[in-house]
């Protein structure tokens, strides 16, 4: 952990910001950028990414251009297919408004060649840039290809043939530094600061691709930013297929250990279908461009009170300390445990920083409760009902055992 405090201090992140001189938007704006027929998708082999090309193509006629890091188009549209057929999402009517790109955000040109490239360029209409590599334990010199000069072509992409608007998916951990915390509170209008409390390498790539956006933005380009919480499954089939994500590793790691730490911290958890669809919502106001907005869930629960919600669901977990459920926790991955590598793996975020445990400043939100209001659109309260349908998946998965007898 020391090596990647130490080498993200040595970047000068006043030039990690600088955007190409050459990307600029002289070009009129796009005439059907809310009502768009080919839409640009990156990240639709990801979680939001999927739920995002869903919503797009339930509620527009467009034609969803996704995409794919694969080196040829054939493996590129089966490999978006099954990660949708396993969210439930295929549907075989829509498929040919899919259409995939073989190429890779990491690599100059989104690894197309120059005439296909500018070919892309003069079709689309609109770009939604939610991909990227989403690692916490890499340091930013590894990310950074995806991440920044990833965000930095899309923009490319945006300001070739006529200007797209670009919707820009960032976090709201771009916030977790020590500035915004002592302020107490952060509003869509801040503008997030770079500090030492920043120390995650994927958080770091996503406070520098943000400056970008914000960049190209001054350069005339009609942008968005949306910045997310915590991303957890459908509200309804609890469907998910963040495996990764802190709060699934540490609610297994409790029922593994058949104990939980004893925590005051208050766990946020936002459904992937009310983000998809209010940033599609959003998306959809010509207001919107120029504007951020933070997604986040009004009423998140405390740790305790989601413990007894998921013992409802058949685990008799016993409370620790913290430090004693850490040591249980830390000889059960260096034992012959059938979960060793997994326990391992939750030690590590544990012990690195993570924006489960980290304190945090209180977030206001007036342009979504504005471009929001009226809409129907409301995030799901955090209940008996929501955690239930999230354990049920997660066990049917294979990713929970089932409850002991």
């Amino acid at each position: 952990m020391m090596r990647e405090v130490s080498t993200a201090s040595a970047v000068d992140w006043q030039a990690e910001t600088v955007l190409d001189s050459t990307i600029g938007f002289q070009r009129p704006p796009s005439a059907q950028a809310t009502e768009p027929q080919r839409i640009f998708l990156t990240g639709a082999t990801g979680f939001l990414g999927a739920y995002l090309l869903d919503e797009l193509l339930r509620t527009s006629k467009a034609d969803i251009y996704c995409l794919v890091r694969e080196d040829e188009r054939a493996r590129a549209a089966q490999r978006l297919r099954t990660h949708l057929e396993r969210l439930g999402l295929w549907d075989g009517s829509r498929e040919g408004r899919i259409i995939p790109i073989a190429g890779d955000l990491a690599m100059p040109l989104l690894g197309l060649s120059r005439s296909r490239f500018d070919a892309l360029a003069e079709q689309l209409d609109v770009i939604y840039h939610n991909g990227g590599h989403v690692n916490f334990f890499l340091p930013y010199a590894a990310l950074k290809a995806a991440n920044v000069l990833g965000t930095q072509e899309i923009l490319r992409l945006a300001a070739y043939g006529q200007t797209k608007p670009v919707h820009y998916t960032s976090s709201m951990a771009v916030f977790f530094g020590r500035t915004h915390i002592d302020a107490g509170r952060v509003s869509e209008l801040d503008t997030p600061v770079l500090d030492p409390g920043l120390k995650s390498g994927y958080v770091r790539s996503k406070w520098v691709a943000e400056q970008l956006v914000l960049t190209a933005r001054e350069r005339g380009l009609p942008a968005a930013i949306y910045r997310t919480i915590r991303i957890t499954g459908h509200s309804r089939t609890g469907v998910t297929s963040n495996w990764t994500d802190l709060l699934n590793r540490l609610l297994k790691g409790c029922i593994l250990l058949g104990s939980y730490p004893s925590l005051t911290i208050d766990v946020p958890m936002l459904p992937v279908d009310y983000v998809s669809r209010a940033m599609i919502c959003l998306s959809r106001q010509a207001r919107s461009l120029g504007r951020a907005f933070h997604l986040f869930h009004p009423r998140p629960i405390p740790w305790r009170e989601l413990v007894c919600m998921v013992r409802a669901s058949g685990y008799p977990l016993v409370e620790r300390g913290y430090d004693q459920w850490l040591l249980e926790l830390k000889r059960a991955a260096a034992a012959d445990h059938p979960e060793r590598e997994s326990l391992a793996q939750l030690w590590l975020l544990l012990m690195s920083p993570n924006s489960l445990l980290v304190k945090k400043p209180q977030y206001d939100a007036p342009n979504a409760r504005e471009g929001l209001e009226g809409t129907g659109i409301v995030c799901p309260p955090i209940d008996e009902a929501l955690v239930a349908a999230y354990v049920s998946f997660l066990r049917t998965a294979g990713y929970l055992p089932p409850p002991s007898t």
